[in-house]
């Protein structure tokens, strides 16, 4: 009896050593699995970090294209004040002068009819 026992038990042992091999590629399978995962993850967030910058470099170059023409409107407008100021100066000092208007001449006005009739 010894001997069946002993069987059993290294039967058992086999199957015991077959179901660990078993849980130890059960393992590797899952870490492996982890690492993918994780991969997948970190390559996610670097796009989403990519997305992220240029969604800031669009916005800071929208801001600057706006603060330009902000900036030419402003020298242009500044321009524009200058000139009519030019105008305006202008206007003053041509309007002191002085002006005359004088007039001379002869009218005469001539006009003459001639009527004939003609009798049958």
């Amino acid at each position: 009896m010894d001997e069946a026992v002993k069987a059993y038990e290294a039967s058992g042992s086999v199957y015991r050593a077959k179901a660990e091999a078993q849980a130890s590629i059960a393992t590797v399978d899952v870490k492996a699995a982890e690492v993918s995962i994780n991969s997948t993850i970190s390559q996610m967030q670097l796009f989403l970090k990519q997305a992220e910058i240029l969604i800031e470099r669009s916005r800071a170059i929208a801001q600057l294209k706006t603060a330009a023409a902000e900036a030419g409107g402003r020298i242009a407008a500044q321009l524009a004040a200058g000139a009519m100021a030019g105008v305006s100066v202008q206007a003053h000092l041509s309007a002191s002068g002085n002006a005359s208007k004088t007039y001379s001449g002869q009218e005469v006005v001539s006009e003459s009819y001639t009527h004939h009739k003609d009798r049958p």
